[in-house]
């Protein structure tokens, strides 16, 4: 081997060791630097360590979201109990923190219809002058509420009737089983009663004549609200003489039978911008109507009727225009309404008003159309 070549093996020996030193220096430089504290690099297993931390904090949230709902139907469960014990308190405690406080939505029924919209204990009308000091006039047979507008009357239970003397006022979580009176609710032109809102009750009425328990609510002043409500034992359910009245979730059913009596569940005898919705109407008679829009009283102009069941009467719906009055009837709706038994003579009854029904869609238990009359 000469000099030459020596060298040469001699220089690349060399070459490598110096390679291999730079390697193990550079290698335990970066495994330095990976794990100098305050540094914002991370190496591998901190990362993968930061991950599996990461993870078990989004598990915990998560079974703390899951568990949320099952505590909060829980504190709502409670709350209800609460106040389905205390139906005579008219205010309740409240939880700190309130589950859904979103309302519940209007057009889906509050209840069965035939069940009471209201059937808890309450105040005596003995007991009415002593919680409502000065708003029951003890000259009459009934609670009139006169001289309080604007004031919520709640949570009683009357054998008697009930008589609205008053602008805006709020009538709520009621029971009425009266006997003898007209008009088991009242709203009167003379006394006012505009702007009253009338819900959560129910109207029993028993030992109707051919004299007494005409209506079961009576409105005849405008602006007047009626939801949530079972109404039974009258001649008729509602009677309306009356502008911008909306009627929502109310049953009416069995209603009186008396030798004289022209069962309607509703009547319209004038007035409008009536809206009736989402309710359940049953005439189980064979005469009359279970609604009845007639220009007895004046005219009448835009009349809806939607999301509602109807069944009985001699007709299931009448429209005339041939009342007392001679007024016409005009824009009278009918939406998504559904025959679940047609009267005895049947479906409707329309005479009198050419052109008032300007939308008709109605359909028969079974979901078939019922032509336009």
């Amino acid at each position: 081997m000469t000099f030459t070549r020596k060298k040469i093996i001699v220089a690349l020996i060399v070459v490598v060791c110096i390679a291999l030193s730079v390697g193990v220096f550079l290698g335990t430089r970066q495994q330095v630097v990976t794990t100098k504290p305050g540094d914002t690099n991370t190496s591998t297993l901190q990362e993968s360590a930061a991950s599996s931390q990461k993870s078990a904090i989004s598990k915990t949230e998560q079974g703390e979201k899951t568990q949320a709902p099952a505590d909060q139907k829980t504190q709502t469960s409670a709350n209800s109990s609460n106040q389905g014990g205390a139906q005579g308190a008219t205010s309740h405690s409240q939880p700190s923190s309130p589950p859904n406080t979103t309302p519940v939505n209007p057009s889906t029924p509050a209840q069965i219809c035939g069940q009471a919209g209201y059937n808890g204990n309450g105040n005596s009308l003995s007991l009415f002058q002593t919680v409502y000091p000065g708003q029951w006039r003890s000259d009459y047979s009934f609670a009139s509420l006169w001289s309080v507008p604007g004031q919520t009357f709640e949570n009683f239970r009357l054998e008697t009737s009930l008589f609205a003397m008053s602008d805006n006022l709020i009538i709520r979580n009621f029971y009425l089983a009266p006997g003898a009176d007209y008009y088991p609710v009242r709203t009167d032109n003379r006394e006012s009663g505009t702007g009253t809102q009338i819900y959560n009750g129910t109207v029993r009425a028993t030992g109707a004549t051919d004299d007494n328990l005409y209506k079961g609510i009576l409105v005849d002043v405008p602006h007047v609200t009626i939801s949530d409500m079972d109404i039974s034992g009258t001649h008729d359910g509602l009677s309306l003489a009356s502008t911008y009245t909306t009627v929502s979730n109310v049953c009416i059913h069995d209603l009186a039978s008396t030798p004289t009596a022209h069962n309607d569940g509703i009547e319209i005898y004038g007035g409008g911008h009536v809206i009736i919705k989402d309710s359940e109407i049953n005439n189980n008679h064979g005469q009359t109507s279970a609604i009845n829009i007639t220009n007895d009283y004046g005219a009448i102009d835009d009349v809806l009727i939607e999301n509602v069941t109807l069944s009985g009467g001699g007709y299931t719906i009448y429209v005339r225009g041939d009342g007392a009055s001679g007024q016409p009837i005009t824009n009278i709706r009918f939406r998504n309404v559904k025959i679940a038994s047609p009267g005895y003579y049947g479906v409707v009854s329309y005479q009198g008003a050419p052109g008032a029904i300007v939308e008709w869609d109605v359909k028969d238990a079974q979901g078939n159309v019922i032509q336009h009359p």
